[in-house]
């Protein structure tokens, strides 16, 4: 499917239909035995329509070369239970220690980028938007990221930001003990120099993330599926936007996000030179869910040609190069810690 780079997944489904059309008339011409000719006919451009593309594919895949201009990267799979995690202090710090002993395994001086999962700490007080420098979890990210040259790091958290201005509340907005708030399902660049990015994800899922037409029927806003990760009827932004370190333009695209190619080229088209895919597979337990969501990447790869860095909390995690192939992955419910490069 190497042709994707030109059509995207669009016109792979558009191939996909026009191939069961010839193939049910010609299925067809047979039970009604047409002239042989109009069989034939059909019989040629089925084999046209199935094998003139994937020649083609073939002759991409081969000749196909990634432009020289490595980043080194560091991806940690922590394998936390979505299902019983518990999300107090305790559990939180647990996480944090679990996260740096995986990540100094396989950090050195040459590590450009350390990226963990979506949602990798939630706890619901710890990460309020307003206060991020005085974060006690950032400062202990802060004194780990000093033992390395020139690391910077990517990761998710469960984020929230509180409204003064009642101008500035959205409809997404929840209420409690007064106070008016969003809650986000946040990727986060961390530097090396203290510098803060954070990108709210805009592809919620419906049932978990999000109440649908929630504008119109406030009154289910608190009605959700508990699946695990981030959950309730949470904040978005309205749309794609990278985080810009000063070693790579970044596409930070959390979970569900990567199942929507045109979003995903959005990044592309506003200068994004690699994707991380941060993403909590554990709530699909052992499944082909998990494993379907990691195809997911690699078309995207193949569409944006872009190399892709997943970080998943479970599930896989992998470098993906822009031909879409995965390399180094890891195995389903097993912490671990990878190390490879990828070019931008």
């Amino acid at each position: 499917i190497q042709w994707y780079e030109y059509t995207g997944t669009f016109g792979g489904s558009l191939w996909i239909l026009l191939l069961n059309l010839f193939l049910f008339q010609l299925l067809r011409n047979i039970q009604l035995k047409s002239p042989l000719k109009k069989t034939i006919t059909r019989s040629t451009v089925l084999l046209v329509l199935l094998i003139v593309p994937l020649v083609i594919s073939f002759r991409m895949y081969s000749s196909y070369m990634e432009a020289e201009n490595p980043i080194n990267i560091a991806i940690v799979q922590p394998n936390v239970d979505p299902y019983n995690e518990k999300f107090d202090m305790e559990a939180e710090t647990q996480k944090l220690n679990d996260f740096l002993r995986l990540a100094a395994k396989v950090t050195s001086d040459s590590t450009d980028f350390i990226v963990g999962p979506e949602t990798l700490f939630e706890h619901q007080t710890l990460w309020n938007e307003a206060t991020f420098e005085s974060n006690a979890f950032l400062i202990r990210l802060d004194s780990f990221l000093q033992r390395y040259e020139k690391a910077d790091m990517v990761f998710g958290v469960s984020s929230f930001k509180v409204y003064e201005n009642e101008d500035d509340i959205t409809y997404l907005a929840q209420h409690n003990n007064g106070i008016t708030y969003d809650r986000y399902n946040t990727a986060m660049l961390f530097t090396t120099a203290g510098e803060l990015q954070t990108y709210h994800k805009s592809k919620l899922v419906a049932g978990v993330e999000k109440v649908p037409f929630q504008k119109y029927f406030s009154f289910l806003k608190n009605n959700y599926i508990d699946l695990g990760g981030a959950t309730g009827s949470l904040g978005r932004q309205k749309e794609a936007s990278n985080l810009v370190s000063k070693k790579a333009v970044i596409a930070p695209v959390i979970c569900f996000e990567s199942v929507f190619g045109d979003y995903v080229t959005d990044y592309i088209k506003k200068g994004a030179e690699v994707i991380f895919v941060i993403t909590n597979d554990g709530w699909w337990k052992n499944s082909r869910g998990y494993k379907q969501h990691l195809l997911f990447s690699q078309l995207r790869a193949v569409e944006t040609r872009r190399s892709i860095a997943r970080s998943a909390n479970t599930g896989t995690s992998c470098f993906i190069n822009q031909r879409g192939d995965v390399l180094q992955a890891t195995n389903w419910w097993k912490e671990a810690a990878i190390a490879g490069s990828v070019n931008k």
